[in-house]
């Protein structure tokens, strides 16, 4: 026998076939998963999978990705343990946007059932105890840190803290277009905003632990608990696919205008970056959610050093001192080139660069010798 019970997701028919009577069983998709077999109990052994033609146990991973998958994706509708609740951040958000908080709308944004908080109104609460944690450093290392900061309150409080954090420590920096000079933020204002929102609205809360925010002199990271929800890959989340763990949650920061749309937020933040030689990422492990937000300039900044401090150059020298790769070497070169800071000479293996109004503390080697 099969648990939890699977008649209501499926049915028996019996059809004639070539004058044979065939009896057909159709399942369906159920929605109490994982389904195990009962006298094996709900244990890996127990719960299979379909793997192309062959019908096999899950392993070990898979057995407790698929039984915390559940628990996690209908954690916010639990009756929470903590009833002493306030939303006085809640309130003054929803006033702005005529969005009523009775009893009766508070139950159907799914906030009370059976006349108890749930875990989405705890959530949402002045008590809520998860906070996010945010750190300046000036280095990877992280071995001190320049200051920080705690988040705490109602998750959309935590938000709007954070966002506000990391745009008090957003650098403006120089960027050249052609013969221009343009300022502009180390991180966009968007993407900063996008991506903040987007650790708040799918983190899972029913894990222990807290939204970690790192502002380091290249980049900015937002690490969340939590892995990848469902089984789509960290590249299809760019392309607008949305899966959402906390349902509920979304539709109300949707009903608040704090998120536009399901599945917008990531392929806005590579839209921040297209004008930049910079490129956002997401990396999800088995636990929490990364996404990294490059520093505009950072690359612009190395290299203006790199340019004031060498003479003449081959592609491999500049791709080493800025951490680049090929491609991106490449790139970086025509992009200087195109603005007149470098000037080429040699050919093949013996091409080399020289900067261009600017001069370096190298000397300049006769042409085609490296």
């Amino acid at each position: 026998m099969v648990r939890p019970d699977i008649t209501t997701t499926s049915k028996i028919d019996i059809e004639n076939i070539d004058g044979k009577n065939v009896v057909i069983v159709s399942v369906n998709e159920g929605t109490n998963k994982p389904y195990y077999l009962r006298e094996k109990g709900l244990r890996p052994e127990g719960v299979f999978i379909r793997m192309g033609t062959v019908t096999e146990p899950v392993t070990d991973g898979m057995f407790y990705h698929l039984v915390h998958y559940e628990f996690s994706s209908k954690y916010e509708e639990f009756i929470s343990i903590r009833q002493d609740l306030t939303f006085r951040y809640l309130e003054k958000a929803a006033g702005k946007k005529k969005m009523k908080l009775d009893t009766s709308h508070m139950e159907s944004l799914r906030m009370v059932r059976e006349g108890k908080y749930t875990n989405l109104a705890f959530i949402l609460s002045d008590q809520f105890d998860q906070p996010i944690k945010m750190a300046s450093y000036p280095d990877h290392h992280k071995s001190r840190f320049i200051d920080r900061e705690i988040a705490d309150g109602s998750a959309l409080e935590q938000a709007e803290k954070a966002i506000k954090y990391i745009m008090e420590h957003n650098r403006t920096v120089s960027t050249i277009a052609g013969i221009y000079r343009q300022d502009m933020l180390q991180f966009p204002e968007t993407a900063v905003r996008e991506a903040v929102l987007n650790a708040v609205v799918h983190r899972d809360y029913s894990r222990e632990g807290t939204i970690l925010i790192s502002i380091y002199p290249d980049c900015l990271t937002i690490v969340s608990p939590g892995e990848l929800y469902t089984y789509y890959t960290e590249s299809d989340l760019f392309s607008g696919v949305s899966s959402l763990r906390n349902r509920n949650l979304a539709y109300i920061m949707y009903r608040l205008e704090l998120i536009e749309s399901f599945g917008t937020g990531l392929p806005r933040i590579m839209d921040e970056y297209v004008p930049f030689d910079a490129v956002p990422s997401v990396k999800s492990g088995s636990s929490i959610f990364t996404i990294t937000l490059p520093a505009i300039g950072a690359h612009q900044e190395a290299a203006d050093s790199f340019l004031r401090t060498h003479s003449t150059f081959t592609r491999q020298e500049l791709q080493d001192a800025l951490g680049m790769n090929r491609n991106e070497a490449v790139m970086k070169i025509r992009e200087l080139s195109e603005q007149g800071r470098i000037t080429k000479y040699g050919a093949g293996r013996s091409t080399r660069y020289r900067p261009t109004g600017i001069e370096g503390t190298a000397k300049v080697p006769e042409q085609g010798k490296d």
